[in-house]
C-alpha cells in the first residue's frame, strides 16, 4: 500500500471524504429516525428506557472505544505523515496486542463490578430483570469484540478511505433496518429478540470489516505482538487518553444514572429519544471534522504547523455554519419534529432535545481543537484540563439535581463546560505552536456567532407571525439558510476557501455555477 505524500494538503480529498461521510449521515438520519420510532412503538416507553439505562452501565465502552480508536489512528496517521511504513506495521501489531488485553479486562470488569451494579443498584422492575441481564451480557461481549476491531478501523481512517467506512456503516444500518422489521413479526420477549439480533449484526459487520482490512492493507496481516518501545509510547499516550475518556464517562453516564435516580426510567426514555435525534444531527458535524482530522495529524507530523492551524480553523468554521443550518430549525420546531417522528412525545423530550442540540453545537469548537492538541505525543496537560472540566461538570449537575433543578439543566451545564474546555485547550495549543494567535481563532468563531445572530432575526419574525406547522418549519429552514450562507460567504470565509468551494462545485456540479445566485457569490 503506497503511503500518501505527507507534505501535501489534499483539499480535494478532504472534500471527497466529507461528501462520503455527509451522504452517510443523511442516510443515517432517515434510517435512524424510522427505526427509532418503530422500536419505541414495538418495545414501549418502559422497555425502551430499560434498554437505554442498562446499556449505560457499560457506557464506558463507547467512550473507551472512541479513545482507543483515536489513539491508534493518531499513531498510525502520524507515522504515515513521516512516511515510515515499517513503523506503521509495528504500531498495528502492538495496538492489536493491547486491544486483546483490554477486551479481556472489559469482560472481567463487566462480569464483576458491572454485574453487581446491575443486580443491586439499578432501578429496574423485578419482572424485567431477566431481560435486563440478557441485554447486559450482550453489551459486555459486544463491547469486548468491538475493542479488538479498533486497530482495523483506525487503519481505514488513517488511509482516509471514507468511502469504505461509509459503505460499511450504511450496510450496518440496512441490516439493523431488517432487524426492526423482524421484531415486529417475532413472538416472545421483543426486547430480548431485538438486542440479540442487533448483537448478531454487530458481529457480522466486525468480521466483514476485518476481512476487508486484511485483504487491502499490509499492516493488518500482522499478528498481535509485544513491542516494548512501541507499546511504551502507545501506553504513555493511551493512558492519558483513557483517563480523559473515563472522566467523560463519569460525567455523561453518571448523569444518566442520576436522572434515573431522581426522575425515573421514563425520564431515561425521554433522554434516549432526544439523544437519538441529537446524535443523528451531530453526525453531520462529526463527519465533516473526521474528513479534516487525518490531514491535520499528517501535517503536524511533517512539521507544517501553518497548515495544521489553517485546516483546524477551516474545519471549525465549516462545521459551525453547516451545523447551524441543521440545528436551528430543529431547536425552534422541536415539538413538531418529535411529534411527527413519534406520534406521542414522552414528557421532557422536547426540553432535552433543545438543550442537547445547543450544547452539541458548542462541541464542534472543542472537538477540532482537541485534534490539534492531541496531535502531539505529550498530552498530559490537555488531558488534565479535560478531566478537571468533566469532573467539575458532574459535580455541578449533581448539585443542581440535589437542590431540585429540572433534568434538562444537565445539558445546559454541558454546553457551558465545553466553552471552558475550549479556552483551556487553546492555551495548550499556544505552547505547542508559539506562532499560533488565539486572537485570530477567537475572531473566526466570533464572526460565525455574529453571522448566526443576524440570521436568526428573520427566524424570530417568522415565529412571531406564524403558528407551529410544517409550513413554518420549511420556511424557517429556507430563510435561515438563505440568510446565513451569503453572510458567511462574505464575512467568514477567506478567499482561498471561497476559491476551493467554487472549484469543487465546478468539478462536481458545473451547471450550478450558471444559476444566478452562484454568479453573484462567485464574484
Amino acid at each position: 500500500m503506497q503511503v500518501p505524500d505527507p507534505t501535501k494538503v489534499s483539499r480535494r480529498r478532504i472534500a471527497g471524504n466529507a461528501t462520503f461521510l455527509v451522504v452517510r449521515s443523511a442516510l443515517s438520519t432517515l434510517i435512524g429516525l424510522f427505526t427509532s420510532r418503530v422500536v419505541l412503538q414495538v418495545l414501549g416507553v418502559e422497555d425502551y428506557g430499560l434498554s437505554a439505562v442498562v446499556g449505560s452501565v457499560l457506557g464506558v465502552l463507547s467512550f473507551l472505544l472512541g479513545s482507543l480508536a483515536g489513539t491508534c489512528s493518531r499513531f498510525i496517521t502520524f507515522e504515515m505523515g513521516k512516511g515510515d511504513a515499517m513503523a506503521m506495521k509495528r504500531l498495528f501489531s502492538a495496538t492489536l496486542f493491547i486491544q486483546l488485553g483490554l477486551a479481556l479486562l472489559i469482560v472481567v470488569f463487566g462480569e464483576t463490578v458491572g454485574l453487581w451494579y446491575l443486580e443491586n443498584r439499578l432501578n429496574v422492575a423485578p419482572d424485567r430483570m431477566h431481560a435486563a441481564r440478557w441485554i447486559y451480557q450482550l453489551s459486555v461481549f459486544g463491547g469486548a469484540l468491538g475493542v479488538t476491531q479498533v486497530p482495523y478501523s483506525a487503519v481505514i481512517m488513517s488511509y482516509e478511505r471514507m468511502n469504505v467506512y461509509a459503505g460499511f456503516d450504511i450496510l450496518s444500518m440496512v441490516l439493523k433496518l431488517l432487524v426492526v422489521y423482524a421484531i415486529t413479526i417475532v413472538g416472545g420477549d421483543k426486547l430480548i429478540s431485538y438486542s440479540t439480533m442487533v448483537f448478531a449484526v454487530g458481529v457480522f459487520m466486525l468480521i466483514l470489516n476485518r476481512a476487508y482490512c486484511i485483504r487491502r492493507f499490509a499492516e493488518c496481516r500482522h499478528l498481535p505482538k509485544y513491542h516494548k518501545e512501541t507499546t511504551r509510547r502507545i501506553f504513555g499516550y493511551c493512558g492519558f487518553s483513557i483517563l480523559s475518556s473515563f472522566c467523560v464517562v463519569v460525567c455523561f453516564s453518571g448523569t444518566t444514572f442520576m436522572i434515573n435516580h431522581y426522575f425515573g426510567v421514563v425520564a431515561n426514555a425521554a433522554v434516549a429519544i432526544a439523544a437519538t435525534v441529537h446524535g443523528i444531527t451531530m453526525l453531520f458535524g462529526a463527519n465533516i471534522q473526521a474528513a479534516f482530522r487525518p490531514q491535520i495529524v499528517k501535517q503536524y507530523a511533517a512539521g507544517n504547523t501553518p497548515n495544521v492551524w489553517g485546516l483546524a480553523c477551516m474545519s471549525v468554521k465549516f462545521t459551525l455554519l453547516i451545523m447551524a443550518v441543521l440545528v436551528v430549525p430543529c431547536i425552534v420546531e422541536a415539538p413538531l419534529v418529535l411529534g411527527a417522528w413519534l406520534g406521542q412525545v414522552p414528557p421532557l423530550s422536547v426540553e432535552f432535545l433543545r438543550c442537547m442540540l445547543a450544547a452539541g453545537w458548542l462541541t464542534c469548537i472543542s472537538n477540532q481543537i482537541d485534534t490539534v492538541a492531541y496531535s502531539h505525543e505529550r498530552i498530559m496537560r490537555p488531558t488534565l484540563y479535560k478531566c478537571a472540566c468533566f469532573l467539575a461538570n458532574f459535580c455541578v449537575i449533581w448539585l443542581m439535581f440535589a437542590i431540585g433543578a429540572p433534568a434538562w439543566v444537565a445539558y445546559i451545564c454541558n454546553g457551558a463546560m465545553y466553552i471552558v474546555l475550549s479556552c483551556a485547550t487553546l492555551s495548550v495549543i499556544k505552547r505547542m505552536m508559539p506562532q499560533f494567535r488565539i486572537r485570530d481563532f477567537v475572531t473566526n468563531v466570533a464572526m460565525c456567532l455574529a453571522v448566526l445572530a443576524v440570521s436568526l432575526v428573520p427566524v424570530i419574525i417568522i415565529c412571531t407571525l406564524m403558528g407551529s406547522s410544517f409550513v413554518r418549519l420549511a420556511l424557517i429552514a429556507i430563510v435561515f439558510a438563505g440568510a446565513i450562507i451569503p453572510l458567511a460567504w462574505k464575512y467568514v470565509l477567506v478567499n482561498e476557501e471561497r476559491a476551493g468551494i467554487l472549484t469543487l462545485i465546478s468539478e462536481k456540479v458545473p451547471w450550478l455555477l450558471a444559476v444566478y445566485p452562484f454568479k453573484l457569490i462567485s464574484r
